[in-house]
């Protein structure tokens, strides 16, 4: 039997097309429920990652990349959350339609973590967009006609997009075809297949966009090497903020009424 979620099946498909297409109007219903019943959570959640934003401004880095390891470090270390720690499991607190806001409550899984830095990154004005994805290393036609179970940031750096894994130590990926990634790393070889139907139910792109997206994901063998990104880029960024560790105090302990106001006013979808 021939799988629904199988991008061979779908993506010229308009009848299966329609089928995603169609979820959305649940998530727009789901968009304006959490809109009436968290305002007050919006607005200070708002200003919460204004705040975030000027933060990494004044430690200054230079591109998506930088960005996304920086704030990756300041969840990791529980700069973010009200009780300066953080838990990379399943929020027991979650906006379904603002993921990001259970980093404040202390804990999170990918799809949280992937949240806020689309907001944070979005903030600082860089593209990006999430990229759901299928992970694990099998074959890759049956992996193929299986959903997506995970979600990373897709981010250009140097003119070459790549995916990020904030939620797994910050792997970066590389594509090795318009619908593969293979890690980057020295002691990790997962790959992730990209899961484009999840953003027609989510109303994120529509299917001329996706198309033009898988067509705009080519292997390039210029991409950073495992030793440039771990040893250079990664450890430069974390070793620069560890540096910042008296002003990344402060943040978190000016910030403490502002999380408490956000956490108090969330009602869970």
């Amino acid at each position: 039997m021939k799988s629904i979620f199988n991008e061979d099946e779908y993506l010229y498909n308009d009848e299966l097309i329609n089928k995603f297409v169609s979820r959305q109007e649940d998530h727009y219903k789901q968009i304006e429920e959490d809109k009436k019943n968290n305002m007050e959570a919006y607005y200070y959640y708002d200003l919460f990652l204004d705040k975030v934003v000027a933060l990494l401004k004044d430690i200054k880095f230079n591109n998506s990349l930088e960005y996304s390891i920086a704030l990756s470090y300041l969840i990791d270390c529980g700069y973010l959350s009200k009780d300066f720690s953080f838990i990379g499991e399943e929020s027991l607190l979650e906006v379904k339609t603002r993921l990001g806001m259970s980093i404040i409550n202390g804990s999170g899984c990918c799809r949280n973590i992937s949240a806020i830095a689309k907001e944070v990154l979005d903030k600082l004005n860089y593209d990006n967009s999430l990229l759901y994805c299928h992970e694990g290393s099998h074959f890759f036609k049956r992996t193929k006609s299986l959903p997506a179970n995970h979600v990373i940031n897709l981010i250009n750096y140097n003119n070459i997009d790549y995916g990020i894994d904030l939620y797994n130590n910050d792997i970066l990926y590389r594509f090795i075809s318009p619908l593969k990634l293979k890690a980057i790393s020295s002691h990790y070889s997962g790959d992730l297949l990209y899961k484009p139907y999840y953003e027609l139910m989510r109303g994120e792109a529509d299917i001329a966009e996706i198309r033009n997206k898988i067509d705009s994901f080519v292997v390039n063998n210029k991409c950073l090497y495992d030793i440039e990104y771990e040893d250079e880029i990664r450890f430069y960024v974390r070793d620069k903020m560890k540096k910042e560790e008296e002003s990344l105090y402060d943040f978190f302990n000016e910030n403490k009424v502002l999380k408490k106001e956000i956490i108090n006013r969330i009602k869970p979808s």
